[in-house]
């Protein structure tokens, strides 16, 4: 069964890695994780981009 985890990011550049980071080390593997980037203005979204996972998709 596949699980999908929806984070939303507003300007939380400084927490953004470590919330990715705790989903993807989770024992279960078969899932994906969808960031939603709601018009942040700091540098989180290119935190995300250079996270390398084929997991992660970014709305």
């Amino acid at each position: 069964m596949k699980l999908t985890v929806v984070i939303p990011l507003y300007n939380k550049e400084r927490h953004i890695s470590r919330a990715i980071a705790s989903v993807l080390n989770q024992t279960h593997r078969d899932l994906e994780l969808i960031v939603v980037d709601d018009g942040s203005t700091d540098r989180g979204v290119s935190k995300v981009e250079m996270i390398k996972d084929p997991r992660i998709r970014i709305i």
